[in-house]
Protein backbone atom coordinates (compact mmCIF):
# COMPACT_ATOMS: atom_id res chain seq x y z
CA UNK A 1 0.00 0.00 0.00
CA UNK A 2 1.10 3.52 -0.81
CA UNK A 3 2.09 5.46 1.78
CA UNK A 4 0.42 9.21 2.33
CA UNK A 5 1.84 12.13 3.84
CA UNK A 6 0.63 12.55 7.53
CA UNK A 7 -0.36 16.23 8.35
CA UNK A 8 -0.01 15.55 12.00
CA UNK A 9 3.81 14.57 11.21
CA UNK A 10 4.21 17.71 9.16
CA UNK A 11 6.12 19.82 11.31
CA UNK A 12 3.76 23.52 9.90
CA UNK A 13 1.59 23.30 6.70
CA UNK A 14 -0.48 26.28 5.47
CA UNK A 15 -4.30 25.10 4.58
CA UNK A 16 -5.61 26.41 1.20
CA UNK A 17 -9.56 26.59 1.35
CA UNK A 18 -11.51 25.11 -1.50
CA UNK A 19 -13.97 27.43 -1.37
CA UNK A 20 -11.73 30.45 -1.09
CA UNK A 21 -9.91 29.31 -4.07
CA UNK A 22 -13.52 29.57 -5.85
CA UNK A 23 -14.38 32.72 -4.64
CA UNK A 24 -11.46 34.59 -5.04
CA UNK A 25 -8.66 32.60 -6.79
CA UNK A 26 -5.48 30.71 -5.57
CA UNK A 27 -3.43 33.32 -4.20
CA UNK A 28 -6.47 35.39 -1.83
CA UNK A 29 -6.89 31.98 -0.66
CA UNK A 30 -3.07 31.15 0.25
CA UNK A 31 -2.61 34.52 1.62
CA UNK A 32 -5.63 33.38 4.26
CA UNK A 33 -3.93 30.20 4.80
CA UNK A 34 -0.64 32.18 6.12
CA UNK A 35 -2.58 34.57 8.59
CA UNK A 36 -4.77 31.34 9.53
CA UNK A 37 -1.13 29.97 10.60
CA UNK A 38 -0.16 33.25 12.55
CA UNK A 39 -3.50 32.95 14.50
CA UNK A 40 -2.85 29.28 15.67
CA UNK A 41 -0.43 31.57 18.44
CA UNK A 42 -1.85 31.51 22.13
CA UNK A 43 -3.10 35.18 21.81
CA UNK A 44 -5.49 33.96 18.85
CA UNK A 45 -3.88 37.32 16.87
CA UNK A 46 -1.88 37.23 13.89
CA UNK A 47 0.84 39.68 14.62
CA UNK A 48 3.68 38.71 12.04
CA UNK A 49 4.51 41.34 9.66
CA UNK A 50 2.73 41.55 6.32
CA UNK A 51 6.90 41.80 5.01
CA UNK A 52 7.06 37.97 6.79
CA UNK A 53 4.45 36.84 5.37
CA UNK A 54 4.43 38.41 1.68
CA UNK A 55 8.19 36.81 1.88
CA UNK A 56 6.78 33.13 2.70
CA UNK A 57 4.45 33.50 -0.59
CA UNK A 58 7.02 34.99 -2.74
CA UNK A 59 5.06 38.28 -3.48
CA UNK A 60 5.08 41.48 -2.70
CA UNK A 61 4.35 43.16 0.23
CA UNK A 62 1.74 45.53 -1.39
CA UNK A 63 0.52 42.48 -3.04
CA UNK A 64 -0.41 40.80 0.20
CA UNK A 65 -1.71 43.76 2.04
CA UNK A 66 -4.40 43.46 -1.48
CA UNK A 67 -5.43 40.27 -0.95
CA UNK A 68 -5.42 40.44 2.61
CA UNK A 69 -7.46 43.55 2.73
CA UNK A 70 -10.09 41.97 0.26
CA UNK A 71 -10.39 39.04 2.76
CA UNK A 72 -10.94 41.71 5.72
CA UNK A 73 -13.67 43.57 3.27
CA UNK A 74 -15.48 40.05 2.73
CA UNK A 75 -15.53 39.20 6.07
CA UNK A 76 -13.11 35.99 6.59
CA UNK A 77 -10.48 37.96 8.19
CA UNK A 78 -10.88 41.14 11.20
CA UNK A 79 -7.97 43.87 10.45
CA UNK A 80 -6.40 46.49 13.30
CA UNK A 81 -4.26 49.15 12.97
CA UNK A 82 -2.27 49.60 15.78
CA UNK A 83 0.02 52.63 16.48
CA UNK A 84 3.49 51.70 17.03
CA UNK A 85 3.03 47.62 15.82
CA UNK A 86 1.10 47.94 12.36
CA UNK A 87 -1.26 45.69 10.96
CA UNK A 88 -3.10 42.77 13.14
CA UNK A 89 -5.46 40.24 12.11
CA UNK A 90 -8.00 38.15 13.53
CA UNK A 91 -9.90 34.87 11.89
CA UNK A 92 -13.43 35.62 11.98
CA UNK A 93 -14.41 32.14 11.73
CA UNK A 94 -16.39 32.52 8.57
CA UNK A 95 -14.83 30.18 6.52
CA UNK A 96 -15.22 27.44 8.78
CA UNK A 97 -18.97 28.32 8.75
CA UNK A 98 -19.05 27.80 5.03
CA UNK A 99 -17.05 24.94 5.13
CA UNK A 100 -20.57 23.71 6.95
CA UNK A 101 -22.68 25.20 5.28
CA UNK A 102 -21.75 23.52 1.99
CA UNK A 103 -21.51 20.12 3.81
CA UNK A 104 -25.10 20.38 5.15
CA UNK A 105 -26.40 20.53 1.26
CA UNK A 106 -25.31 17.33 0.66
CA UNK A 107 -27.06 14.05 1.39
CA UNK A 108 -26.24 12.84 5.38
CA UNK A 109 -25.22 9.56 3.69
CA UNK A 110 -22.98 10.99 1.31
CA UNK A 111 -19.68 11.33 4.23
CA UNK A 112 -16.44 12.33 3.99
CA UNK A 113 -14.11 10.79 0.86
CA UNK A 114 -11.14 9.04 1.16
CA UNK A 115 -9.30 11.83 2.00
CA UNK A 116 -11.51 12.97 4.21
CA UNK A 117 -12.60 16.44 3.26
CA UNK A 118 -15.97 17.03 2.89
CA UNK A 119 -17.39 16.21 -1.29
CA UNK A 120 -17.78 19.70 -3.25
CA UNK A 121 -21.17 19.54 -5.77
CA UNK A 122 -19.76 20.93 -8.88
CA UNK A 123 -22.86 23.06 -9.83
CA UNK A 124 -22.25 24.65 -6.60
CA UNK A 125 -18.75 25.79 -7.30
CA UNK A 126 -20.00 27.03 -11.20
CA UNK A 127 -22.51 28.95 -9.09
CA UNK A 128 -20.23 30.75 -6.53
CA UNK A 129 -17.71 31.48 -9.42
CA UNK A 130 -20.38 33.20 -11.24
CA UNK A 131 -21.70 35.26 -8.30
CA UNK A 132 -18.18 35.97 -7.35
CA UNK A 133 -16.70 37.48 -10.31
CA UNK A 134 -19.18 40.26 -10.51
CA UNK A 135 -17.66 41.47 -7.22
CA UNK A 136 -13.91 43.58 -6.11
CA UNK A 137 -11.89 43.21 -9.50
CA UNK A 138 -12.12 39.28 -9.96
CA UNK A 139 -12.20 40.03 -13.99
CA UNK A 140 -9.82 41.87 -14.36
CA UNK A 141 -6.89 39.34 -12.72
CA UNK A 142 -8.54 36.92 -14.33
CA UNK A 143 -7.71 38.79 -17.89
CA UNK A 144 -3.91 40.00 -16.31
CA UNK A 145 -3.73 35.57 -15.80
CA UNK A 146 -4.79 34.95 -19.14
CA UNK A 147 -2.89 37.32 -21.13
CA UNK A 148 0.05 38.41 -18.71
CA UNK A 149 -1.19 42.50 -19.46
CA UNK A 150 -2.76 45.06 -17.80
CA UNK A 151 -6.00 46.31 -20.29
CA UNK A 152 -5.51 50.37 -20.74
CA UNK A 153 -7.27 52.64 -18.28
CA UNK A 154 -9.67 53.62 -20.91
CA UNK A 155 -10.63 49.72 -21.30
CA UNK A 156 -10.65 48.50 -17.31
CA UNK A 157 -14.46 48.75 -17.72
CA UNK A 158 -15.47 46.96 -20.66
CA UNK A 159 -12.73 44.30 -20.63
CA UNK A 160 -14.23 43.74 -16.91
CA UNK A 161 -17.62 43.85 -18.12
CA UNK A 162 -17.20 41.28 -21.40
CA UNK A 163 -15.28 38.84 -18.69
CA UNK A 164 -18.06 38.61 -16.93
CA UNK A 165 -20.72 38.54 -20.04
CA UNK A 166 -18.27 35.61 -21.32
CA UNK A 167 -18.48 33.62 -17.62
CA UNK A 168 -22.10 34.09 -17.70
CA UNK A 169 -22.75 32.55 -21.25
CA UNK A 170 -20.50 29.20 -20.27
CA UNK A 171 -21.58 26.49 -17.60
CA UNK A 172 -17.66 26.40 -15.82
CA UNK A 173 -16.23 26.77 -12.52
CA UNK A 174 -13.10 29.04 -12.54
CA UNK A 175 -10.43 26.70 -13.49
CA UNK A 176 -12.44 25.73 -16.06
CA UNK A 177 -13.26 28.98 -17.51
CA UNK A 178 -9.49 30.07 -17.25
CA UNK A 179 -8.89 27.13 -19.60
CA UNK A 180 -11.46 28.04 -21.91
CA UNK A 181 -10.00 31.95 -22.22
CA UNK A 182 -6.43 30.08 -22.74
CA UNK A 183 -7.62 28.53 -25.29
CA UNK A 184 -9.34 31.57 -26.83
CA UNK A 185 -6.28 33.50 -26.16
CA UNK A 186 -4.28 31.31 -27.90
CA UNK A 187 -6.04 31.22 -31.12
CA UNK A 188 -6.56 35.22 -31.39
CA UNK A 189 -3.21 35.18 -31.08
CA UNK A 190 -2.20 32.81 -34.30
CA UNK A 191 -4.91 33.81 -36.32
CA UNK A 192 -3.76 36.27 -39.54
CA UNK A 193 -5.64 39.22 -41.35
CA UNK A 194 -5.88 38.74 -45.71
CA UNK A 195 -2.75 40.67 -45.10
CA UNK A 196 -1.02 37.69 -43.53
CA UNK A 197 -0.36 39.67 -39.94
CA UNK A 198 -1.20 38.00 -36.74
CA UNK A 199 -3.60 39.38 -34.36
CA UNK A 200 -2.34 41.70 -31.58
CA UNK A 201 -2.15 40.19 -28.27
CA UNK A 202 -2.73 43.48 -26.46
CA UNK A 203 -6.37 43.77 -28.73
CA UNK A 204 -8.97 42.86 -26.08
CA UNK A 205 -11.27 42.47 -28.77
CA UNK A 206 -10.36 38.80 -28.36
CA UNK A 207 -12.95 38.57 -25.35
CA UNK A 208 -15.75 38.96 -27.83
CA UNK A 209 -14.51 35.44 -29.44
CA UNK A 210 -14.88 33.82 -25.56
CA UNK A 211 -18.38 35.78 -25.34
CA UNK A 212 -19.97 34.12 -29.04
CA UNK A 213 -17.48 30.79 -28.91
CA UNK A 214 -15.70 31.51 -31.90
CA UNK A 215 -12.56 30.11 -33.61
CA UNK A 216 -12.25 27.32 -30.80
CA UNK A 217 -10.88 24.72 -33.71
CA UNK A 218 -7.24 23.56 -33.63
CA UNK A 219 -6.11 25.25 -36.62
CA UNK A 220 -3.00 27.50 -35.08
CA UNK A 221 -2.66 29.23 -38.57
CA UNK A 222 -6.37 29.99 -39.23
CA UNK A 223 -6.34 32.90 -41.97
CA UNK A 224 -9.76 35.17 -42.36
CA UNK A 225 -11.34 37.61 -44.51
CA UNK A 226 -11.46 40.97 -43.01
CA UNK A 227 -9.62 42.84 -40.49
CA UNK A 228 -8.45 42.26 -36.49
CA UNK A 229 -11.97 44.84 -35.75
CA UNK A 230 -10.02 47.33 -33.81
CA UNK A 231 -9.15 48.33 -30.62
CA UNK A 232 -12.08 49.14 -28.08
CA UNK A 233 -10.86 52.84 -27.82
Amino acid sequence: MAKKTDLRKVNGYTPVIDHLITEFGYLTALVFGVIWRYCQMESGECTASQSTMAGLLGIKRQTFMRHADTLAESGYLMKKTINGVGVTYNDTGKANLLLKVTGAVIKSDTGCNSNGHVPVIKSDTKKVFKDSIKNNNKALEIYKNVTGLTPDYMNLEKVKQDIISAAEKRDLDEPEFITYLEGVYHNWKNTKSKEGRPYSPQNPKWIEWAITGRYLDDDKNKTVQGKEGGFYV
